[in-house]
């Protein structure tokens, strides 16, 4: 049984050094650390337990796929899902990537010269119920995703030889430990390993991790009396002797300021006796003159504390320190620091980016902070709703920003009283040391939050406060803009017309690991490079070389979507996507393609780097042979099965021309010249030369092979499409507009279209009907067989074909105005979110349904609309 022994300093034997302006040095220690993010692997199982021998040595895992750390299989690269957190809020509405099993598997050894020291892995954070084995052995569980724990698995390892860690996830909401968040909140939970793993060696004499609910570790440093002329800092530091025999242990202990001279030094000496740990209680002089920390200067001292056995420093451990002093004034609501009023302009932050999900790499989570700070000028962030990543708290020490850091309870949800507790001691046991934390919250929006007093248990000298789903908050935060409260305006350049694609990307070089993502930005331009606002053409990625798209390869706008139905991501450009190393190195090519417009590229260099097996060893993974977790396919179609009706190319254009005309005119001719048999009236051809024309001539009259044949293949595939549509009895008058909608979408906008999905929805509109167009006067020159009406409101123009549909009932209208939508292109749906009148917090959707002007909109006979 560990046993926690609570010395007074009467016990030691106690020495303070004064101030000493040396610089300071870091001995060397018996302590070994490698985060092991590489070389994993995965496999997802939606319908099995936990039990199934995975986690056996022996098992063959070569068929699973490879992948590195942080990951999570709930994103769009697994699932195939662009809106994973809309379709499938709760698990009850897709169970298949909520309620399985997520396996995770790593290989390594250990250098035999190291069989004498303590092995322990730690998890940053795994979401968000695991259980974990090594060698076979089962170690134990963790419940909830978002505290650090780790395991001592020394009697396991073998010496030299493989060993194998495994590492069984579930994500379900409902859980059998009701761990919060136990419903869909505001904020996504996506399932797996995401933050770092890391293998840490020590000697037997050596300060356990500080985070864990099981056993404390590492330091609490506090300042009990701080103020402009002195501040006297109080140390606890945890030691655990797990020697066969007593140790008597000196733990030495450096104040260094940033510049790093050493303040001062303290030891304190005592004997430890097998397997016990012991807690050093360590006062320094006051520092004179102390330099704070605050928003306009974040100063930052470190404590480094040293575990030395006859001279021998055994173990060391690195804590930031801050002097400061806070207080809440509850009847100005503000917050005081240092005495003096602080302005608060603020933000929430969520571990989270697009298609990454919570599983982003730590250069993102550094990238945000200039900005957060800089541009934005937060003095305070809420990490709502669930303790970050610990180096986001690293950062806001460095750039002065205030922290109100909020455990995961969400919603009013009867959660375990035991895992809440476990949750506060892993959130604030991991973070008490960080300067910026001024505030702890016991949950949001909720009437279970935390007990308080599992806080007030672990520091006294913070900020408590939840929120609770009256709404009413024990500290309130102003949030201001600019000192006038204006905004900053921009001034915007007038762009021509949009000519070409360009791209950005985060990194030019990355290492050849399959956790290496870069973003690539893309942004659509005229022939002068300036910018053009609100273009939203649909838009296509692809990759070539040693990397692979984390998000689709096809962002089509949604700026007209029923966003709280399917969600809504890309409206207008500029855009970004992600693309993941595959592991090889080499060169890697990104292209985004769209009708009409100039490709653009982005070249990244895969470089490969050798790792340091000196103390641990990882064997290389390959790629060959495993499969891909099975996953939803995107509805893209494979225009390599569309006749070409129009041949690709190899040649590349540079056209000299006056006008648009002269353009449209002479790559019309080149078309006819190796494609003969086309019918060259129709509205497909006539809609790819034009967009040719517009290319050439924002572009100087230069066109690429790739660029052309991106062009065509959306023609070929539009001219299958509407062969089908001539085919069908449907009304004349709508057919026209469905092969005008068809050109305009596919070739003009370059929507990928699936040919054989489109000829099922074909087949699904029923023949007969009549066509009515919403258009200003009685008559259109020249069509006949349709009603021309000035109302532009579906419902009204059904009543007009059907003056009976004003007697229908609500739900019966409803009912037809959906059907008659999903027949007709030209019928545009939009949903508007607005408070409800009756006093209470609910949101009342309004959807409309309104017709294009001077389109065909087919009304279907009575009998498929009739109540």
């Amino acid at each position: 049984m560990k046993t926690i022994a609570l010395l007074l300093l009467a016990f030691f034997c106690i020495s303070v050094l004064n101030a000493q302006k040396e610089p300071f040095e870091i001995q060397n220690s018996q302590r070994i650390e490698k985060i092991i993010n590489s070389q994993w692997t995965f496999n997802y199982f939606s319908n099995e337990t936990a039990d199934k021998g995975y986690e056996s040595p022996g098992f063959d895992d070569s068929r699973w796929i490879a992948v590195s750390l942080p990951h999570t299989w709930s994103t769009y690269e697994t699932t195939g899902e662009l809106h994973p957190f809309v379709r499938n809020v709760e698990e009850s509405d897709n169970l298949f990537w909520w309620i399985g099993w997520g396996w995770y598997r790593k290989h390594f050894s250990i250098n035999r010269d190291f069989y004498d020291r303590k092995v322990f892995i730690e998890f940053e954070g795994v979401q968000k119920y695991c259980k974990v084995w090594i060698n076979g052995k089962y170690l134990g569980n963790h419940e909830g995703g978002n505290g650090s724990f780790d395991f001592d698995i020394t009697r396991f390892i073998k010496p030299g030889g493989d060993n194998v860690l495994a590492v069984a996830v579930n994500n379900r909401q409902g859980d059998d430990f009701k761990i919060p968040p136990m419903a869909s909140g505001n904020f996504s939970v996506y399932g797996g390993i995401y933050r770092d793993v890391t293998l840490v060696l020590k000697n037997k004499l050596y300060i356990p991790m500080q985070g864990s609910a099981s056993h404390e570790g590492g330091t609490f440093v506090t300042t009990p009396r701080v103020s402009e002329t002195e501040g006297v800092v109080r140390v606890k530091t945890w030691v655990k002797n797990d020697n066969l025999q007593d140790k008597n242990c000196t733990l030495q202990t450096s104040i260094v300021d940033a510049g790093g001279k050493i303040i001062e030094v303290i030891k304190s000496d005592t004997v430890i006796n097998p397997a016990q740990l012991i807690m050093f209680d360590q006062t320094s002089n006051p520092v004179i003159n102390p330099h704070l920390w605050s928003n306009e200067d974040p100063y930052l001292y470190r404590i480094y504390s040293e575990v030395i056995d006859k001279e021998e420093v055994m173990d060391t451990f690195t804590t930031p320190l801050g002097f400061r002093w806070f207080w809440w004034d509850y009847k100005e609501d503000f917050l005081y620091v240092n005495g003096k009023k602080m302005v608060i302009r603020t933000g929430n932050r969520h571990q989270e980016y697009p298609w990454l999900g919570n599983a982003i790499p730590k250069w993102i989570t550094v990238m945000d902070y200039p900005d957060t700070s800089g541009n934005l000028n937060y003095s305070f962030i809420r990490f709502a709703y669930y303790p970050n990543d610990k180096l986001v708290y690293e950062l806001a020490d460095k750039y002065g920003i205030v922290i109100d850091e909020e455990s995961p309870n969400i919603n009013s949800r009867d959660t375990t009283v035991e895992v809440q507790e476990q949750q506060m001691k892993e959130m604030i046991r991991r973070d008490r040391n960080h300067p910026g934390i001024m505030i702890w919250s016991m949950g949001n929006e909720t009437n279970h939050a935390a007990d308080s007093i599992f806080a007030m248990a672990e520091d006294t000298t913070r900020i408590i406060t939840a929120r609770g789903v009256s709404d009413s908050s024990a500290v309130a935060y102003v949030i201001l803009t600019e000192e006038n409260g204006q905004p900053v305006g921009t001034q915007e350049v007038m762009a021509g017309e949009p000519a070409k694609i360009t791209l950005k990307g985060s990194h030019r070089k990355i290492t050849a690991d399959r956790g290496s993502v870069v973003i690539i930005t893309a942004d659509i331009v005229d022939s002068r490079g300036n910018n053009v606002y609100g273009a939203n053409n649909t838009i296509k990625w692809s990759v070539t070389g040693a990397a692979t798209l984390v998000g689709p390869s096809n962002y089509e706008s949604d700026m007209n979507q029923h966003n709280q139905m399917e969600g809504a991501w890309y409206i207008d450009m500029p855009v970004s996507n992600v693309i993941r190393s595959t592991g090889k190195p080499g060169k890697i090519r990104v292209t985004v393609s769209a009708s009409g417009l100039a490709s653009g590229s982005f070249d990244i260099e895969s470089e490969e780097t050798q790792p340091d097996n000196s103390f641990i060893i990882e064997p290389i993974l390959v790629n060959d042979g495993r499969k891909p977790v099975i996953r939803i396919t995107p509805n893209v179609n494979n225009l390599n099965d569309v006749p070409h009706e129009i041949k690709l190319t190899y040649d590349e254009f540079n056209i000299t021309a006056s006008d648009k005309n002269e353009f449209a005119a002479i790559i019309r001719d080149y078309i006819l010249k190796n494609n003969s048999s086309l019918d060259t009236a129709t509205v497909e051809f006539k809609t790819l030369t034009d967009i040719f024309a517009s290319q050439l001539i924002n572009n100087d009259g230069h066109l690429i092979a790739d660029d052309y044949n991106f062009n065509v293949e959306h023609y070929n595939n539009c001219r299958l499409i509407s062969g089908y549509i001539n085919s069908t009895r449907l009304h004349p008058l709508f057919k026209e507009g469905l092969k005008k909608y068809y050109a305009n979408s596919i070739i003009r906008q370059g929507s990928e279209k699936n040919g054989g999905e489109e000829m099922n929805w074909l087949n699904w509109i029923p023949d007969g009907g009549t066509v009515i167009i919403s258009q200003a006067g009685t008559s259109i020159a020249g069509i006949k067989g349709a009603i021309v009406t000035g109302k532009h409101e579906l419902a009204e123009l059904i009543a007009v074909v059907y003056p009976t549909f004003k007697n229908f009932s609500e739900e019966a209208k409803e009912r037809a105005l959906i059907f008659i939508s999903k027949m007709n292109p030209y019928i545009h749906v939009t949903s508007i979110s607005e408070q409800s009148t009756e006093g209470d917090k609910e949101m009342i959707t309004k959807v409309s349904y309104t017709a294009e002007k001077g389109q065909p909109i087919l009304i279907p006979l009575l009998k498929f609309i009739s109540e």
